[in-house]
């Protein structure tokens, strides 16, 4: 996700990828894993912090490489909610559902999203 996401801002004009982006993301999925009581990271621990880093690159730049849409009304405006399928998105609204499960079906969503796009941009190697 870094190499893409880094190659996609120098694309598109907009290198505004931070120099500590990497480590922050380390430092996201480590942070995870430990507030689940774990001593290693795991892959969604990893997808977890690939998703609160694009949260705040899209409130500071304005602009996704994973397609995630400014909110200017609200700090993070949780776009992982966009991956929960829409029936279970129905269903929580009517309180036949918890709200974990929309979370866990949306991190799903999020992940299949998230290989696609690492699947698209891992062709080009150059920089």
């Amino acid at each position: 996700f870094f190499l893409a996401s880094r190659k996609i801002r120098r694309r598109s004009g907009v290198n505004a990828l931070p120099v500590n982006a990497l480590a922050t993301l380390l430092a996201l999925a480590t942070a995870h894993a430990r507030l689940n009581c774990r001593t290693e990271v795991e892959v969604v621990d990893a997808i977890v912090s690939v998703w609160l880093f694009e949260e705040s690159m899209v409130q500071w730049l304005q602009t996704s490489v994973l397609g995630f849409a400014p909110n200017r009304t609200r700090l993070y405006s949780c776009q992982l909610s966009l991956f929960a399928d829409q029936r279970q998105r129905e269903d929580r609204r009517q309180g036949r559902i918890d709200t974990l499960d929309v979370f866990a079906s949306a991190l799903s969503g999020f992940e299949a999203h998230l290989l696609r796009f690492c699947q698209c941009h891992e062709l080009d190697s150059s920089m």
